[in-house]
């Protein structure tokens, strides 16, 4: 039987794993902030008006995408109907492996295909249906089991959520040397808009990247959520992006100040932040989860311990450089919760 996040009683979950205490602890506040805003929106007579959440992680960290999970599932049990979109390209990369979806998954035969790729790539409920499936069988570096425990969560909920909630890519477009693509018109215009003209060649982390990919994720949040109809539209992403970082990505060119500039409700999660990320935000929009787990990891699953490459590390390894080292973390800190259900089937 699948618990209820919110009758979970963190206090005995404190005294079996304060870590796995922090983690839920800190979800469930960021939810109920989340939910008193929405409620704040409703009473303004804006019942229509989606709610833009902003939610930050390092990608290394498995506990803060473990945490992306909690957060979702407390808004999800609320009964709130949800966009919820990953710092993944919209565009997909590898259209075999949509076609094997449709083709293993979804019963597609050959003569159908050609109309059910026009329709997966358009349509917005089956895109992103596409796009959680794509991703639970992506491979990440950067903490991969948890990234795939958090792409198979989305998937499930897309799939039976009945509407509810919609799990999509919402990144711009790259090419294989992670260079922004002009080849995909929508990314070659959020260039223009930022620098002035369609640039070839920036990159996906330079700052001036990072403007556009930004306005390209708005944009998509704000053209899903408006499909959907939804109540609360969710962008997961590298901490970063919500608000700068104080120093070279400022916080007029990050999602937050693009939702700002377009006057819209815009709420912000991060996970341990630093004063610099949150300059600038109002208290009352913004909530800041502290005592998450800090362990990195970083691997190839395909290779073994022994054939990783961490030649560039120097002394600072991560501390989970295999996926049984990083499972045993999730599956010890879900158990601990009564979450044990949320584990790759």
């Amino acid at each position: 039987m699948n618990m209820n996040i919110w009758d979970i009683d963190i206090s005995v979950v404190e005294k079996i794993d304060s870590e796995a205490a922090a983690m839920l602890h800190s979800a469930t506040m960021a939810a109920a902030r989340i939910l008193a805003r929405r409620a704040e929106l409703d009473k303004q007579g804006l019942a229509a008006q989606p709610l833009y959440v902003l939610a930050g992680e390092n990608h290394w960290q498995p506990a803060q995408r473990i945490h992306h999970i909690l957060l979702l599932e407390a808004l999800r049990q609320s009964g709130e109907r949800m966009s919820v979109a990953y710092e993944y390209p919209h565009n997909f990369s590898d259209e075999d492996e949509l076609r094997g979806f449709l083709r293993d998954v979804q019963g597609v035969g050959d003569d159908e295909m050609d109309a059910m790729l026009e329709r997966y790539r358009s349509n917005p409920f089956d895109k992103g249906l596409g796009d959680m499936y794509v991703n639970t069988i992506s491979t990440s570096l950067q903490s991969p089991y948890a990234m795939q425990t958090l792409s198979h969560y989305m998937f499930k909920q897309h799939l039976e959520g009945g509407g509810a909630f919609l799990g999509f890519n919402s990144d711009a477009a790259r090419t294989p040397a992670d260079n922004l693509s002009l080849k995909d018109d929508f990314t070659k215009a959020c260039v223009k808009e930022c620098l002035g003209e369609a640039k070839a060649g920036v990159s996906i982390t330079s700052v001036k990247g990072m403007w556009a990919r930004n306005v390209y994720m708005a944009h998509k949040l704000y053209s899903y959520a408006d499909a959907q109809d939804a109540r609360i539209a969710v962008q997961l992403c590298g901490q970063t992006h919500v608000n700068g970082d104080g120093q070279h990505n400022k916080s007029p060119q990050s999602l937050r100040g693009i939702f700002n500039i377009w006057a819209l409700p815009v709420f912000s999660v991060f996970q341990n932040g630093d004063a610099a990320e949150m300059q600038g935000i109002d208290d009352a929009d913004y909530y800041n989860g502290e005592n998450i787990p800090s362990y990195e990891a970083y691997y190839d699953p395909d290779l073994k311990k022994s054939e990783q490459d961490y030649s560039g590390f120097g002394t600072d390894l991560p501390d989970m450089q295999t996926q049984r080292k990083e499972k045993k973390f999730v599956k010890e800190k879900l158990s601990h919760m009564g979450l044990l259900h949320f584990m790759i089937p």
